[in-house]
């Protein structure tokens, strides 16, 4: 049999890097993969413009396949894919004829759900001139019904591969096995396979694709992906050439994981407890590399959240209102506050925000213990939030002086992430009603009733506050994904706050990149 590889690390590893790769890594990836038997290198993404930053290899312009064309210098085919949620058949044209003589192979990721759609966006790729590749998502919630592939008997002049992908990482041999045995034995296209390594069967479920006969094997360099990442190019490579009996001189790959192990120490993927559930549990690994990379929220937690998730269940907690609390606590009667993110800006104007809120005899929330201790002297009423493990980094602390300085804590009603607050603090723990009002159990629910800006702001509207200002809430300059996807849920908070409680003015008095009404501080004190 004829196998061929796909190494997919520059497309699947942006995740991690916003698609930006220095120069020197790429070429020496590019040249080392033309020197291994890889068929084809999926280079990146061609994707219509985003409003967010995304780098280089999410949007391929000419001059970079160009370059990266003349590194191949024959060598491996090279592949793009198209990102089927951002782009509809009419976009195509637009984005992909410039690179038709350098580009041989252009894949979509598809819901089964959306077959149709996937295959509209094929016939406008084809049309182009292009081979076609389809990769068809969720391959283990498709149990043992294959009939969904039906669709594909004559496609065989639109599509040229047909993928199964294990998105969750929740197959096993025998499932792998006998999916792409039915495709292979039904179907008129090559079949892929592309596996991910959540429960460590990445390998495992490639060697059953390849007993199926399978056509094609994607691979990543140390498995570098979204979350547990992927089957490892090196791992698959050392294996086709025992098997087959081809010398390799893996020499150059070895200079290569090098520089790749030092990307994986920084970014850290790979499989871990959380992906492990997540992939046993059939659940999408998205998810988990969203609450993991945002550091809000500890392993044990993430592992509690979706074995509820995985039982619908959510046992949190629950404590008393803080709004039914306030006359008891001494705050009914504010009317300014001022919610301190973890920003640098809220540590170097510390003593400029401790004098404000005194002079406006208001009160000081902590949106997070970041730069709590800053504030520890401050002879002025403070509360402190706690969202995803900040209770368990408050337990660790275990300072008097610290715990004193704050009237009580506060974290989102259920259901939330799991929040394990310590006994010795629960008598002062209160929760609040998030701002946005999303009752159902989803994951972006969960994420956004535990965002610090959150819960402060929800502390704001339960003590009918008139006025609001932040400090500390810098903004990001560029950014990673992550970074960027936390700028958003601010932006997106901030937008929906204001817009909901048009008679709450919120202002910032340190400098920041969102987009909010600002003031100095200092002009306020001299006032």
């Amino acid at each position: 049999m004829q196998l061929n590889i796909l190494d997919c690390t520059l497309r699947d590893g942006g995740y991690y890097t916003n698609w930006d790769f220095s120069n020197s890594l790429v070429q020496n990836y590019i040249r080392t993969m033309a020197d291994l038997p890889i068929d084809y290198i999926e280079i990146g993404y061609r994707n219509p413009t985003q409003s967010a930053y995304q780098g280089e290899f999410y949007y391929l312009p000419n001059s970079s396949l160009m370059s990266l064309y003349k590194i191949v210098n024959g060598g491996p085919k090279l592949a793009i894919m198209l990102d089927a949620k951002n782009c509809n058949p009419g976009d195509v044209p637009n984005l992909l004829n410039d690179c038709r003589d350098v580009v041989k192979l252009v894949r979509m990721a598809v819901n089964p759900a959306k077959i149709e759609d996937g295959i509209a966006l094929a016939k406008a790729v084809k049309e182009c001139g292009f081979d076609v590749a389809l990769n068809l998502m969720y391959l283990s919630k498709a149990g043992d019904d294959y009939s969904f592939l039906s669709r594909f008997e004559d496609l065989e002049n639109v599509v040229d591969y047909l993928y199964l992908v294990d998105s969750y990482g929740a197959c096993y041999p025998q499932q792998v096995r006998e999916a792409v045995k039915f495709a292979v034995d039904n179907l008129p296209q090559k079949i892929g396979f592309h596996g991910h390594d959540n429960i460590s069967l990445a390998f495992a479920n490639a060697l059953a694709a390849i007993e199926a006969g399978v056509d094609i094997i994607d691979a990543t360099v140390l498995g570098m992906g979204r979350g547990a990442g992927n089957l490892r190019t090196e791992l698959i490579i050392a294996y086709f050439a025992q098997v087959f009996d081809k010398p390799i001189d893996l020499s150059s790959l070895a200079d290569l994981l090098e520089t790749f192990q030092t990307m994986k120490n920084h970014y850290g993927w790979g499989s871990e407890l959380p992906y492990i559930v997540s992939g046993l549990a059939d659940l999408p690994q998205k998810d988990v590399m969203e609450w993991l990379g945002k550091k809000r929220y500890s392993t044990s937690t993430v592992v509690q959240t979706l074995q509820g998730k995985q039982q619908n269940i959510f046992p949190n907690q629950t404590y008393p209102k803080l709004s039914d609390a306030a006359k008891n606590l001494d705050l009914q009667n504010f009317k300014t506050c001022v919610i301190v993110g973890g920003g640098s800006t809220a540590a170097e104007h510390s003593g400029a925000i401790s004098e404000f809120v005194n002079k406006q005899q208001g009160l000081l929330i902590h949106s997070s213990l970041k730069n709590a201790e800053v504030y520890s002297k401050a002879k002025i009423p403070q509360i402190l939030c706690l969202p995803g493990r900040e209770a368990e980094k408050l337990k660790r602390l275990a300072a008097e002086d610290l715990h004193n300085q704050f009237k009580g804590y506060v974290l989102s009603s259920s259901p939330r992430m799991t929040s394990v607050v310590p006994r010795e603090l629960s008598e002062k723990t209160f929760e609040v009603e998030p701002i946005t009002q999303i009752r159902d159990n989803s994951q972006i629910a969960l994420m956004q009733q535990d965002s610090p800006l959150g819960i402060g702001l929800s502390i704001a509207q339960a003590l009918n506050i008139e006025s609001v200002y932040l400090s500390g809430f810098d903004g990001y300059p560029g950014g990673n994904e992550v970074e960027q996807e936390l700028a958003m849920e601010v932006q997106d908070i901030l937008e929906y706050f204001t817009t909901s409680n048009i008679n709450i003015r919120v202002r910032s008095l340190t400098p920041t990149r969102y987009d909010l009404q600002q003031h100095s501080v200092y002009a306020l004190l001299r006032n």
